[in-house]
């Protein structure tokens, strides 16, 4: 969204897609289902290979664990917060958000005053109190467990980047562009004389 020397106009929609939310909802369930699979064909290569040695057995599987509770955790525990409607003086009225970037990028987000109040401001509602402490050795002894090792790591990317993407759509699902510019954007300001 905040592409250098690039604008873009969101509108908050009157009521978000469900049939997009659901996709995005789908993909998110279907990244984790797959991201699992990874896991699970990587333990079992790891226990049928005779040059892993236990120590690295037993990282995956915290690793592998690790990940299955934080995904439960995010899933079960961690919810949008509510937003009060009575804050909002006027809701009903237009508004807009500006959000500047660097090298000249801005990001406007169009909508009532209510609905960019509820979209920008709402953060997360934990459950009960979680505390969840988290300790991996990552002890490497052999090729094969530097290789898990490896390979662990860049199942952990891919899943950082896919599941950052993925959370961004569900995110921006509700909203519908109107413009975007074309050409680079020389100046932020009214004024041409940057």
């Amino acid at each position: 969204m905040l592409e250098d020397g690039r604008y873009s106009v969101y509108r908050v929609r009157e009521r978000a897609q469900r049939r997009a939310k659901r996709r995005v909802t789908f993909y998110k369930a279907l990244w984790v289902g797959v991201t699992w699979l990874c896991f699970l064909v990587l333990l079992a290569i790891l226990l049928l290979s005779d040059c892993t040695t236990w120590i690295r057995v037993t990282n995956c599987v915290a690793l592998t664990t690790w990940s299955i509770c934080l995904r439960m955790v995010e899933n079960l525990f961690i919810r949008p917060a509510e937003v009060a409607r009575g804050t909002v003086i006027r809701g009903d009225s237009p508004d807009a958000v500006y959000v500047l970037g660097r090298d000249n990028s801005a990001f406007v987000l169009e909508g009532t005053r209510q609905q960019i109040k509820e979209w920008s401001t709402r953060g997360l509602r934990y459950g009960p109190n979680l505390d969840i402490f988290h300790g991996v050795l990552s002890l490497r002894r052999t090729t094969m467990d530097q290789a898990a090792f490896v390979l662990l790591n860049v199942l952990g990317q891919v899943n950082l980047h896919v599941g950052r993407m993925l959370n961004s759509l569900d995110c921006l699902t509700p909203l519908e562009r109107l413009d975007e510019s074309k050409d680079s954007v020389i100046c932020r300001t009214i004024s041409m004389h940057c």
